[in-house]
């Protein structure tokens, strides 16, 4: 999730009501997550079985933006 996320990815512009939301939008556009994944998975390949990639599926369709559909598409 995080790596898809624009939320832990600092393209989150978005003020919540839950104030640790927000603040959590501001420290992560502050220092990205999807930089050190990448970093962390180079020349790996990464394996999940098939419940767990249509869970992540079926989040990401329902709870994701534009940009984080076209990820995982």
């Amino acid at each position: 999730m995080a790596y898809v996320s624009n939320m832990t990815n600092g393209h989150c512009n978005y003020v919540f009501k839950e104030h640790v939301l927000t603040q959590q939008c501001q420290w992560e556009s502050e220092r990205p997550v999807k930089p050190i994944l990448t970093r962390l998975f180079e020349g790996k390949t990464l394996v999940c079985c098939r419940t767990a990639w249509d869970d992540f599926e079926k989040i990401v369709n329902t709870l994701g933006g534009p940009q984080e559909v076209k990820m995982i598409t």
